[in-house]
C-alpha cells in the first residue's frame, strides 16, 4: 500500500523525471499488486497550488483527472486526527504534512514523496523518496 504525497502527484502530473516511478506504482495497482491512497490534504494542496499557478479551470481539470485514477481518498476520522495531532506536536511538520504522514502511518502505507521534511519520520513512517533524477 502506498500513499502518494503531493510532490509525488505533482511529479507525475508535470511529467518530471521521477514521474516514471509513480507510473510504475499505477501499473502495479492496475495489476492488483498494490493499493494507492491519497490524503484529503493532498487533494487540497494540489488544488490550491494549481489554482495559484495555472488558474481555477486547470485546477478543476486536475481534480477530475485525479479522481479517475482509481486512488483511494483518505478522509479524516478520529484515528487520523489523533495521529496527526501527535506528529504535529513533535514539531517540524506543517499541519498538511502531518495529516499526510499520519495517513501513511495509520494505514501502514509507504509514503511516496520528494520532501525533506518527511526525512525526520524515517524511523516511524515507511517512505519511498523520489529523487530529482536527471532528465
Amino acid at each position: 500500500m502506498y500513499l502518494l504525497g503531493t510532490s509525488a502527484v505533482l511529479a507525475f502530473y508535470q511529467d518530471e523525471p521521477s514521474a516514471g516511478l509513480v507510473q510504475e506504482l499505477f501499473e502495479r495497482r492496475d495489476k492488483g499488486d498494490v493499493v494507492l491512497l491519497m490524503s484529503y490534504m493532498r487533494v487540497f494542496e494540489l488544488l490550491y497550488l494549481c489554482i495559484s499557478r495555472r488558474g481555477l479551470e486547470d485546477a478543476f481539470s486536475l481534480l477530475l483527472t485525479a479522481r479517475t485514477l482509481g486512488i483511494e481518498e483518505l478522509w479524516p476520522d478520529d484515528d487520523l486526527l489523533w495521529e496527526t495531532a501527535q506528529l504535529k506536536s513533535e514539531g517540524g511538520l506543517s499541519a498538511a504534512d502531518a495529516f499526510i504522514a499520519a495517513g501513511a502511518l495509520i494505514r501502514n502505507a509507504t509514503l511516496v514523496h520528494k520532501d525533506p521534511q518527511f526525512d525526520r519520520l524515517s524511523s516511524t513512517v515507511s517512505s519511498l523518496k523520489l529523487r530529482n533524477l536527471p532528465g
